[in-house]
């Protein structure tokens, strides 16, 4: 890692943070910049900043034989580092994993892990070093369009943006500043607003950026979206990390005696318990390399095999989750390699019966008429009229006419993961906060059974989502399935989820 002293400001929204917090928490421990000691973390009177990094940053990880990594820094340049960027800051204390908390001490460690969420929130800001970002040396003017670009870019090709733990730690910050080589970016919230329409960035770090510093409170499709792609030394905290940001809903509870499958799946469980929104997945539109779809058999409610909503996924009646949901867990099955089968149970739930057809309209020309959410619309509902326009050429008015000629003209599009003759569509009606007159609701369809399974109860898996685009959503708030359906198309039932 390298770092330029007395770098270059390129962004500041407002006056320039300082390291002063009201905030009554304080960690265990935390490192007094001006000797580099750990002390009390009630020293910190006035406040603490906290780091954010990816380990192999700060030196070579080395695994012991109880499978714990220890980080080796074998030329003590990391920590003199980060002293002078806590002097360039003004930051008299700081909060960092590799100090702070005791990698010997197991229940230390697994007090400290379960405190993250708080360490982070409570800070004043947190310093991202990102040794990927650097600006032209030879750049005049550093607040050209071109640097602010190549450093957003720069941020999304990062070690630090692939990680597991930082995503925890992004979400939870209050306010970042990253820290490249030879400048700085504050995180202003006006550059993530405006980097899809005023800079030449690529579409899906605009939206990778902006979903994860412009939601305060995640939902956890926004969440997973960015979690199942990230990668971590430790396969349990990829459920660990994800808790911290959830703790406000579920407990944490970290355990790394029992298998990381069993871990992962018991985050999942506790999660959709708590947020329905784990169901809004489909087909991304961008190329989507999650790295939890080759190695776990999780239940298909999880969305790992597909790719989550983009922004927040909102219960219009939330009370929904609690009436109608439950998750089956059988704990037994704990040994290494399998995975607990926790059964998603919805119980007397309505929902409409359709059969998906393909879908004949190229992209550009169905981003005119709903948010896709950075997934791919694979499919409609209902079948064309015998009258086919071309569907390159298709206006606003004919896809009113075309597609789901529905009470109310709704245009309905479905983003699937796999291909089925039929599948149901449950009446848990989302929305989100962009205010448009777009809902969203989970798609599921039922397993096959071979005949020695004739007689056991039906399971369904889920399968994605429909999106529907209604201007009475947006005019009378209105929400179910049977505000546009026919009565007949309504039915009720209960169904298990694998």
């Amino acid at each position: 890692m390298t770092y330029v002293s007395g770098q270059t400001s390129l962004i500041v929204d407002g006056k320039p943070l300082t390291a002063y917090s009201e905030d009554e928490f304080r960690p265990t421990w935390i490192v007094r910049t001006s000797d580099m000691q750990r002390v009390p973390g009630t020293d910190a009177t006035d406040g603490y900043c906290t780091l954010s990094y990816s380990w192999n940053y700060s030196g070579d990880l080395i695994k012991g034989e109880d499978d714990e990594y220890e980080c080796i820094d074998n030329e003590v340049k990391f920590e003199q580092l980060l002293q002078q960027l806590c002097k360039d800051f003004n930051i008299e204390y700081i909060w960092y994993d590799k100090m702070c908390i005791d990698q010997n001490n197991k229940v230390a460690k697994h007090t400290e892990i379960e405190n993250m969420h708080q360490i982070y929130r409570s800070a004043a800001y947190s310093v991202a070093m990102i040794p990927e970002m650097a600006i032209p040396e030879s750049v005049e003017s550093f607040h050209e369009r071109e640097v602010i670009e190549k450093c957003l870019i720069d941020i999304c090709q990062s070690q630090w943006f692939k990680r597991m733990w930082t995503l925890e730690e992004a979400i939870m910050s209050n306010h970042i500043v990253f820290v490249g080589r030879n400048a700085h970016l504050w995180n202003a919230a006006r550059i993530f607003f405006g980097a899809g329409f005023f800079l030449s960035v690529p579409m899906g770090h605009v939206e990778d950026l902006f979903e994860l510093f412009t939601n305060s409170t995640p939902s956890a499709n926004v969440a997973l979206r960015q979690a199942h792609v990230r990668v971590t030394t430790k396969e349990h905290d990829r459920a660990y990390a994800l808790a911290n940001v959830f703790a406000d809903i579920i407990e944490v509870k970290v355990n790394y005696d029992i298998p990381a499958l069993s871990a992962i799946s018991n985050f999942y469980s506790d999660l959709i318990e708590n947020d329905l929104s784990v169901l809004c997945f489909g087909k991304s539109r961008y190329d989507y390399n999650s790295t939890l779809r080759e190695y776990y058999d999780l239940p298909s409610w999880t969305g790992i095999h597909g790719c989550h909503f983009r922004s927040n996924a909102k219960l219009v009646h939330p009370d929904d989750i609690k009436k109608y949901i439950l998750v089956d867990r059988h704990e037994e099955d704990t040994i290494e390699g399998k995975i607990p089968n926790h059964r998603l149970q919805i119980n007397n739930c309505n929902y409409v019966s359709v059969t998906p057809r393909q879908f004949p309209l190229a992209e550009e020309t169905l981003s005119r008429f709903v948010s896709d959410g950075g997934l791919e619309f694979t499919h409609y509902i209902n079948e064309l009229s015998s009258d086919k326009p071309d569907h390159e050429d298709m206006k606003r008015e004919m896809v009113d006419k075309t597609i789901a000629p529905r009470r109310k003209n709704p245009i309905t599009f479905l983003s699937l993961i796999e291909e089925c003759d039929e599948c149901l569509v449950l009446d848990f009606s989302f929305e989100w906060n962009d205010g448009s007159s777009t809902r969203i609701y989970p798609v599921i369809r039922k397993v096959e059974q071979n005949e020695e399974e004739e007689e056991q109860e039906p399971t369904y898996r889920s399968i994605g989502v429909l999106l529907v685009r209604c201007r009475i959503y947006y005019l009378q708030r209105q929400s179910s399935l049977s505000d546009f359906m026919e009565n007949e198309d309504m039915q009720n039932g209960s169904f298990v989820i694998v």
